[in-house]
């Protein structure tokens, strides 16, 4: 009892473990008290991913003798053993809870729909590097990768609109696109046969820039109106680019949900099997216009979302329409291009990731975090 009224947990954890064999069962503890409560904190704190109820959980509780090993910490359920796990998971789902702030703040500024001022976007970008700080004082790296996207950002709120902007903002997203351990899966909209001859090059210009700058990324393809699987997950990119430009097109109906739930199958996320930790899920989105049936586009998209996909639009022609894209892509990742450009634009973009990636290694992260303080 002394040792729990100090919420020493290894001590009081202990003691119990060698009352085991006494009038005290040691299974009493597991079904109230103080240790009981923070055990089951814990859990449901890990269950909703909420590092504030976790921090909350395990707050005044700590070890006397920390690092220790003991037979009573190796139970699923030991107090110990959860306050330890419980210390590390608060820095984590924060992270997590910081970088999914800090991604929304970076895709909105310059995005089309979000239509900020030039005061908006420099307190977005004063805001962005606060969160980033804030990260960096709970352990996170800013890597030369992650100061090219920074770069890329900057780039995207300078400059004057446009051709110019969406270029800033493509490099900015495929920088994004690169972090970890990607997969891509791309969805080709082959609704209209003869886009065909115009959507070949311009993936196999996206996945070449893209997998000049990442690793151990696993590549896929969708062909939808009717949706067919192209490509099962493979590292061989000339393998896969082969697949793509040997695919016949079969015009049909553009029905987008079916191809969503059909990539969410590629990516194996109802299956019970081991994924990076570092893991970045990616569908690429390639469209004439605008998908059939967009409720149940919605729909599937959000279940996607849930899941931490990234979903990257790009309307091509005069009939794609943004505004229907947006309902089924992430925040700020939607871009519109003419059919004649197709191709020439992902290339300039691909050139400004090199050119920041370039950029951002002579540049440290206070350096780069006072260039967005800065900015004008």
């Amino acid at each position: 009892q002394e040792a729990i009224a100090r919420r020493a947990v290894d001590t009081a954890e202990v003691m119990l473990w060698k009352l085991k064999g006494g009038r005290i069962r040691m299974d009493d503890w597991r079904r109230d008290g103080p240790l009981r409560e923070m055990v089951d904190a814990v859990r449901d704190a890990e269950a909703a991913q909420d590092w504030q109820a976790m921090q909350k959980a395990i707050e005044g509780w700590h070890e006397d003798k920390p690092g220790t090993s003991h037979d009573a910490f190796q139970v699923e359920d030991s107090p110990t053993r959860n306050l330890r796990i419980a210390a590390q998971r608060v820095n984590e789902l924060r992270l997590m809870e910081l970088r999914q702030e800090v991604n929304e703040t970076l895709n909105g500024i310059k995005d089309p729909a979000s239509q900020l001022s030039q005061a908006e976007v420099r307190a977005e970008l004063q805001r962005a590097a606060h969160i980033i700080r804030e990260m960096l004082k709970l352990g996170w790296e800013l890597t030369p990768a992650k100061s090219a996207r920074l770069l890329a950002m900057l780039g995207k709120a300078q400059s004057d609109g446009g051709r110019e902007a969406s270029i800033a903002r493509l490099s900015n997203a495929a920088l994004q696109m690169m972090e970890g351990s990607p997969r891509f899966v791309f969805l080709w909209d082959q609704s209209v046969a003869e886009l065909g001859a115009e959507f070949k090059p311009a993936i196999a210009t996206i996945a070449r820039g893209l997998h000049e700058h990442s690793r151990g990324a696993l590549w896929a393809c969708i062909a939808y109106g009717p949706a067919e699987v192209v490509q099962e997950p493979t590292r061989d990119l000339e393998h896969f680019l082969s697949s793509v430009e040997a695919h016949p097109c079969s015009a049909g109906s553009a029905a987008l949900a079916k191809a969503f739930r059909a990539a969410k199958d590629l990516f194996k996320l109802d299956q019970k099997e081991e994924h990076p930790a570092d893991e970045q899920r990616v569908i690429i989105h390639i469209t004439r216009g605008s998908p059939e049936g967009s409720k149940e586009a919605h729909k599937a998209f959000r279940v996607l979302q849930e899941l931490g996909v990234m979903v990257v639009s790009i309307g091509v022609g005069k009939d794609a329409k943004v505004e229907s894209l947006m309902k089924s892509a992430s925040a700020g990742l939607v871009f519109k291009v003419e059919t004649s450009s197709l191709v020439s634009f992902f290339q300039d973009a691909f050139k400004d990731v090199t050119r920041v990636l370039k950029a951002s290694k002579s540049k440290g992260p206070d350096e780069i975090l006072q260039l967005l303080e800065n900015s004008s």
